[in-house]
């Protein structure tokens, strides 16, 4: 038999002179990101491996108080650990002596502040048996500003002895609160679900009654959901986000909606984020912010604290990432929690394990606000096709890290081994360029060169590989891990040859990763499939068949209407496997110079791709593998040399919901 908790609760006065975290003595920083690997304040400090600092809340009272909560323990986590408290009446610039706030016999883990219309504040955390492994969602509440708390309440739900929460409460129009948690409902061995459990008497009780599922584990996928978080979005329509493992989805996050006050959501659906303990803040201007660590290893090894702002209701992967804050190969960090100033600043704090902190970092909303052109080239598989050479002396490889090798500086990833290095220092000078069969024409140039050493170089293009351009030139510069040094030109330039050169280093010479911004040369004359079609010039043969009069975009021409948005496609109305198939035929074999292909958008497919030059025997030209391709967009599939095909095929042999096949384009070789 458990024994009842009994509360240690920490009252009086905060000693407010006393200064855990500051600025150099000073005006308040500018609002924007000056460092992404310093914090602009430390909000609490901590000794890892002592008495460490984990998982903050924050909560901008509405005397403009701000108001962190946060795990206070030796380590991440089967500690005796605390919820401790700091505050700041100076929009973070100073904070106060972190003092206990809650400390039960068990492990008070995870806690979220969050405070109601009427001016309570409701704590939400969830304890931790070290011996049972039990746990349970337990709640609080204070009425003289965070002073005094009530005795813990526990948390009705179904999800027995494994429920726990890492995200605040959400006070909706009607004045009830909606708390998201998660956890399975027979055993830890089942895959978990996350839920929302209601109280309409201020956080005084919560009926298991009320638990209503946000997302649902999908079994057959080896998909399950943990630390659920809500944003009111008003007019009754609730938006939450849900982290996955790796093992489950790979770390995508998954959304779902609800539009009646949260009494019932949507199926949940994966995003284009890979993202890890999400934080969601409605901003005074609309746009919609997500903080989250990231872990995509675009930015950095670890998990980095990233975000982004965009208007309700548009595409997350229309609008860049941007790092707020990294220490790269570092994992236990992050848990980044934001609020918004009187000002329209945007306050983001979150925590380093590893440097024993709570950090804080000033920002703008229109820093974190920017549109994506998506016109980054994927260098690696244009490389893997052969539409782009390498000619480089950055050459060395080794077995331990099979991803370090000439295409790790275009792999898109940030983490240290994805580099390209050469076993020796510069000088003499060492070199990486890159070089296209035809002109692209170029918005931008990233760089990051061996980042933390001290290295010189230029980036230069070239049209003819004779004479050089130079568009930067650095000199004993010592580059931050994960960032690209963006070399923007005043108009578009054009090039044929792009190359790095390294002529001195501390170290071996190396680079981490360029990335080439604009547009490729078309890759041949685009068919116009519809028309062909329309002028029977052109046969289909598929099973995706499916019309539905509210969606006229459906249909056998779908795929190949020209239309890149969701309900302009083909599909089946049944699970995929069986394999769906769409099949198009010319009357006489054609030379091919690409073929474009978007699965269905923002859900995961497998399918190949294959070309026939008798109908009978098939090329397989791509295969995708749980592939999530975006809206608006197809994948290119060039050709190093033209393909004859009088047939092209597209197998979808599993899928996630019905199968569907949003586009399917075919380039012919230039006359």
């Amino acid at each position: 038999m458990i024994k009842q908790a009994a509360v240690s609760f920490a009252a009086g006065m905060l000693c407010l002179a006393t200064v855990v975290g500051a600025l150099v003595a000073g005006p308040r920083p500018a609002s924007a990101i000056s460092s992404t690997t310093e914090p602009d304040v430390i909000v609490a400090s901590g000794t890892p491996g002592t008495s460490n600092t984990y998982f903050p809340s924050m909560e901008r009272l509405s005397d403009g108080t701000l108001f962190v909560v946060y795990y206070g323990a030796s380590a991440h986590e089967g500690t005796d650990g605390k919820i401790m408290k700091t505050v700041s009446t100076d929009d973070g610039q100073t904070w106060s002596a972190p003092v206990t706030m809650i400390d039960t016999p068990e492990d008070d883990r995870d806690p979220s502040i969050m405070q109601m219309s009427d001016g309570t504040l409701l704590v939400s955390w969830f304890t931790y048996n070290n011996t049972t492994a039990k746990r349970q969602v337990r709640t609080a509440r204070s009425t003289d500003g965070g002073a005094t708390w009530s005795a813990p309440v526990t948390v009705g739900t179904s999800l027995a002895a494994t429920s726990a929460v890492t995200s605040k409460a959400v006070e909706l129009s009607n004045g009830d609160l909606l708390l998201p948690i998660y956890g399975s409902v027979a055993s830890t061995s089942e895959m978990p679900r996350s839920t929302a459990v209601r109280s309409t008497d201020g956080g005084l009780t919560w009926g298991a009654s009320t638990e209503v599922t946000l997302a649902e584990p999908i079994p057959a996928q080896n998909i399950g959901f943990v630390e659920p978080v809500i944003v009111d979005l008003g007019g009754g329509h609730l938006y939450s986000l849900h982290r996955t493992l790796r093992e489950y989805d790979n770390y995508y996050a998954w959304e779902s909606h609800s539009y009646d006050n949260g009494l019932t959501w949507t199926q949940a659906a994966r995003t284009s984020m890979k993202a890890h303990c999400s934080d969601l803040l409605l901003l005074s201007n609309g746009l919609l912010l997500h903080t989250w660590g990231d872990r995509s290893f675009a930015f950095a090894g670890g998990r980095p604290v990233v975000g982004k702002a965009i208007p309700v209701g548009d595409d997350w992967a229309d609008w860049q990432t941007v790092a707020i804050y990294k220490n790269s190969g570092v994992g236990d960090m992050s848990y980044p929690s934001a609020v918004e100033l009187a000002d329209g600043t945007i306050f983001i704090v979150y925590y380093d394990a590893s440097r024993g902190f709570i950090g804080g970092t000033y920002a703008t909303a229109a820093e974190l606000s920017k549109e994506d052109p998506h016109d980054r080239l994927d260098l690696l598989s244009l490389y893997e096709d052969g539409a782009v050479q390498i000619d480089t002396d950055l050459t060395w490889t080794t077995s331990s890290h099979p991803e370090t090798g000439i295409t790790g500086a275009i792999d898109g990833s940030f983490s240290y081994w994805n580099s390209s290095f050469r076993g020796s220092k510069a000088p003499p000078a060492a070199h990486y360029q890159l070089n296209f069969d035809d002109p692209v024409t170029l918005r931008a140039i990233g760089v990051n060169m061996r980042p933390d050493y001290t290295m010189s170089g230029t980036v230069s293009v070239s049209n003819d590989g004779t004479s050089w351009t130079t568009l930067r030139t650095y000199t004993n510069v010592v580059q931050n891990s994960g960032e690209l040094d963006m070399i923007e030109p005043a108009a578009p330039i054009t090039a044929k040859h792009v190359r790095v050169e390294i002529t001195s280093s501390s170290q071996w010479a190396g680079l981490t990763e360029l990335a080439l911004y604009g547009t490729l040369p078309p890759p041949g004359v685009k068919l116009d499939l519809l028309s062909l079609y329309n002028a029977n010039q052109l046969a289909i043969d598929t099973d995706m068949t499916y019309t539905a009069s509210s969606r006229p975009g459906l249909g056998a021409t779908g795929a190949i209407d020209g239309n890149l948005t969701y309900w302009y496609s083909a599909t089946r109305n049944s699970a995929a496997p069986p394999a769906a198939h769409y099949t198009v035929s010319f009357g006489a074999t054609r030379q091919l110079a690409a073929i474009g292909v978007n699965l269905k958008p923002g859900y995961a497919e497998d399918a190949v791709v294959s070309v026939s030059s008798d109908g009978v025997t098939w090329t397989p030209v791509a295969t995708y593998t749980d592939t999530v391709h975006p809206e608006g967009a197809v994948d290119l599939i060039r050709f190093p040399a033209p393909v004859t095909a009088l047939s092209v095929k597209v197998d979808i042999a599993d899928a996630e919901g019905w199968p569907l096949l949003n586009e399917l384009e075919l380039y012919e070789v230039s006359p």
